[in-house]
């Protein structure tokens, strides 16, 4: 009992070898392989019984970052320059049919109307669904924004 009363429920995870799976829907079953415990328990059950996962063959690749410009500068101002730092990230994208199909990434949303001067502005990363970043965190991306007449 004093086993079951120190185990902590929330540690607790089962590992699932994935290194020979192929991409596609597939079940894995959770068993007493699967989850370690102490040694003066014994797994009767697991609730669910296994896992479905949708597995998809990803690639890295370095995507530029285009800035999500919306309306239009005040009065006759117009943009002489726009810089995105960093200009361009590394991803891992899931394989696609079109293999050589461009990934959009793009930040958040950049509202001109409200930039009468040279301005620099820290935005998000908006990606598609599955793209995620090779450093884990999305970084934010610096926009600096020139302006004339």
């Amino acid at each position: 009992k004093s086993e079951l009363d120190a185990l902590n429920l929330a540690q607790l995870s089962a590992k699932i070898d994935l290194s020979k799976t192929e991409a596609g829907k597939q079940t894995f079953p959770i068993t007493v392989d699967n989850i370690k415990l102490p040694e003066d328990l014994r797994l009767l059950e697991v609730v669910p019984s296994s896992i479905e996962l949708n597995l998809a063959e990803i690639e890295e690749k370095e995507v530029t970052i285009k800035p999500q410009l919306v309306g239009k500068l005040p009065g006759n101002m117009k943009i002489t320059s726009i810089e995105v730092i960093p200009e361009k990230l590394k991803v891992f994208s899931p394989v696609t049919a079109g293999k050589n199909r461009p990934i959009s990434v793009i930040t958040t949303p950049i509202y001109l109307e409200s930039i009468y001067y040279d301005t620099n502005i820290f935005c998000k990363i908006i990606a598609p669904p599955g793209v995620q970043p090779v450093d884990k965190r999305w970084p934010d991306v610096e926009v600096v924004i020139k302006v004339g007449y």
